[in-house]
């Protein structure tokens, strides 16, 4: 399944899909999929 399809499923039922990378000094939350979304 694609981010792009899982996103839009989720959104649909009123949802937000966030993406976080976990490391052993802390999280970091990926934005990178916020860019692709928005070119359509």
């Amino acid at each position: 399944m694609y981010v792009s399809t899982l996103a839009s499923y989720i959104k649909a039922t009123g949802g937000e899909l966030e993406i976080c990378a976990v490391f052993p000094d802390g999280k970091v939350k990926i934005n990178h999929f916020e860019d692709l979304q928005s070119r359509g």
